[in-house]
């Protein structure tokens, strides 16, 4: 099926009423009416409509406009990463939830790479991906936390570690950067410590020079994915 967009049109109603509306793409059109039933029950979310190809979802993104995008990995057409890539250049403000087949760290790190906000497997169940979108609506990280302890190498390779990003930093650049992976802003940042937004903005900047990160969004993915190793190296 070429470019199928069904758009929601009970949804408007909702959305209206305060709900963040949620474009549902899946190569399986039974999955998609699935997952857009458990969304219209949240109190808080409704389906704006559901794609089943990549095309589909390009031209539902520029109608309906959505809030947050749940996507599969194997939509036909110019789909996977790619596309991941594409929405993200097009719609840098769209958080993209990637609805996987498998839990697979490497996998979710290409994701996140690509611009994917959040990674979790098909096999979850509906309240945990109902979970997984609000999460991602909030401009947060969301991967599944079974592989959380593989994340930062499949994401940056084997030369940078968890350790030598301590060598890295200095004690409050370290602090700065864990805030930025738990989702802290840059205000609640300065609140936090006891320093000005500007001093923030200065320790950021370090760190992205030390770490060798080129922008702002992959410091934010690097800050998640090393505050979860963190996580896991805890007793």
């Amino acid at each position: 099926m070429s470019n199928t967009l069904i758009p929601n049109m009970a949804g408007e109603n909702k959305a209206k009423a305060g709900r963040s509306r949620v474009l549902i793409a899946d190569e399986f059109p039974l999955v998609c009416e699935a997952l857009a039933d458990k969304v219209d029950a949240a109190e808080d979310l409704v389906s704006c409509g559901r794609a089943d190809d990549a095309g589909g979802v390009i031209s539902a993104i520029e109608e309906l406009q959505p809030d947050a995008l749940v996507l599969s990995l194997h939509l036909p057409g110019d789909g996977g990463f790619e596309l991941i890539r594409k929405i993200r250049l097009t719609y840098p403000d769209l958080p993209m939830l990637v609805l996987a087949t498998r839990s697979d760290s490497t996998q979710a790190a290409q994701a996140l790479r690509a611009g994917a906000k959040g990674y979790i497997s098909k096999r979850k169940d509906a309240e945990a991906i109902i979970g997984a979108i609000r999460h991602v609506l909030t401009g947060k990280i969301w991967v599944n936390k079974d592989f959380m302890p593989n994340l930062l190498d499949s994401y940056f390779g084997k030369e940078l570690t968890h350790a030598n990003i301590r060598d890295l930093l200095t004690k409050r650049e370290l602090q700065i950067f864990e805030m930025i992976g738990k989702g802290v802003t840059t205000r609640e940042i300065a609140d936090r410590l006891f320093i000005s937004h500007r001093t923030v903005e200065s320790h950021r900047d370090h760190i992205k020079t030390k770490l060798r990160v080129d922008d702002i969004f992959k410091l934010h993915q690097m800050a998640f994915a090393w505050a979860q190793e963190e996580l896991s190296l805890q007793p």
